[in-house]
């Protein structure tokens, strides 16, 4: 299934994420523009606020290798250990115009990222701008295990806290509650992502120095994210949403 949509990017990056999941701590940045983690995967955009075109491909089975103008790529292997891996965008949520990529279930998928126009506005604002996205997914054929997510040292967490942290990787913003002694929520620390696993994930067709710290500033302002306050995301978002449209 083939379908295209215009999706809305925030802080430089979108999500090919599995059921809306953002593991951020698990992120490997080595890949340049795509950013794999234990479950799904981030994409790093030039523009930094705006709408990016975004073609995407679901098959049963490899493409058929075609010439094109595309201007970059890159491939890995994805897991979706839920099953329901989209394209979304990380302030809007998956775009229902776009097919579910994970459409044989739970399991491990090959995904290619073929992009153009990274170069044109560079941490620029626009609406409509001429950046482009073709994403293709198909099933993995190598039967690897499918790994259940694990809570890493020091972010054992109760599953409002989990869900708090989603909104709050999302720029949705959360309403602070009082707690009874009064007590300030202790901050998540950041823990280095592991090695991941040889053979698990495939060969980028794009490197280089630029585009690995784009991703590694893309993590860190969605891992500030996790700050909770007047500073946090939800102002973030209002003050660049502002400025990409023009108002005061």
């Amino acid at each position: 299934m083939t379908a295209a949509a215009r999706l809305f990017v925030n802080e430089g990056v979108f999500g090919i994420l599995d059921a809306g999941r953002i593991p951020i701590v698990t992120a490997d940045r080595s890949q340049g523009f795509l950013v794999t983690m234990e479950q799904g995967a981030l994409v790093v955009t030039g523009i930094n606020t705006g709408g990016v075109q975004v073609p995407v491909q679901a098959l049963d089975e490899a493409p058929t290798p075609e010439a094109g103008s595309w201007e970059e790529t890159a491939r890995s292997r994805i897991c979706a250990p839920e099953g329901r891996l989209r394209v979304e965008s990380l302030t809007h949520g998956p775009d229902e115009h776009l097919p579910l990529l994970s459409a044989g279930g739970p399991g491990w998928y090959e995904v290619e990222v073929k992009a153009r126009g990274r170069s044109l506005e560079r941490d620029g604002c626009n609406a409509r701008s001429g950046e482009q996205y073709l994403i293709t997914a198909w099933p993995s054929p190598d039967r690897l295990p499918v790994p259940v997510p694990t809570l890493r040292a020091g972010h054992d967490e109760d599953p409002k806290a989990a869900e708090r942290r989603q909104r709050l990787l999302r720029g949705e913003g959360a309403a602070q509650q009082p707690s009874r002694n009064h007590s300030v929520p202790e901050r998540p620390k950041t823990v280095r992502a592991p090695p991941i696993t040889a053979g698990v994930h495939g060969q980028s067709a794009v490197a280089g120095s630029r585009d690995e710290v784009r991703a590694m500033d893309a993590v860190r302002h969605l891992t500030e994210q996790w700050a909770p306050g007047p500073s946090g995301s939800a102002d973030r978002r209002a003050e660049t949403d502002a400025r990409c449209h023009g108002r005061p």
